[in-house]
């Protein structure tokens, strides 16, 4: 569960559920369905009255799509019933991992690794590796 998923607000949960159709832009140019959720990118989503606030960690700190991402983020505001705005922040920390892959991206980057001989193809796919940003 993300920290900051209060489940009996329904304008966090609107917003987390609208997240998650979020895809990423690295992924979807390479043809591969998962969203900014999938990536594990959100740390925290909160509310402020009408203001919907929500953090964001990038897989890198250099990332060409941050902008397109917060922009895309900013955007639901419109949708939602009751949300004035939605500000985002970038946060450098907690720093991102691949632990924080749902278990679907995390099976995309398994099959990847084995693929282009990253790993031995008898290690379990499910292995993380701390750190690693493929």
């Amino acid at each position: 569960m993300t920290r900051g998923l209060d489940h009996s607000d329904p304008a966090i949960a609107a917003v987390w559920s609208l997240l998650n159709r979020i895809p990423d832009p690295c992924h979807a140019l390479s043809g591969h369905d998962l969203s900014i959720v999938d990536l594990g990118l959100i740390n925290e989503i909160t509310r402020d009255g009408e203001t919907i606030r929500v953090s964001v960690t990038f897989t890198d700190p250099s990332c060409v799509f941050s902008y397109k991402i917060i922009m895309d983020m900013e955007d639901l505001a419109a949708t939602l019933d009751g949300v004035s705005g939605i500000t985002v922040s970038a946060d450098p920390y907690p720093l991102w991992t691949e632990d924080r892959l749902s278990d679907k991206a995390r099976t995309l980057f398994a099959e990847k690794r084995t693929r282009f001989g990253f790993v031995d193809e008898h290690q379990s796919l499910g292995a993380s590796n701390e750190g690693s940003r493929l």
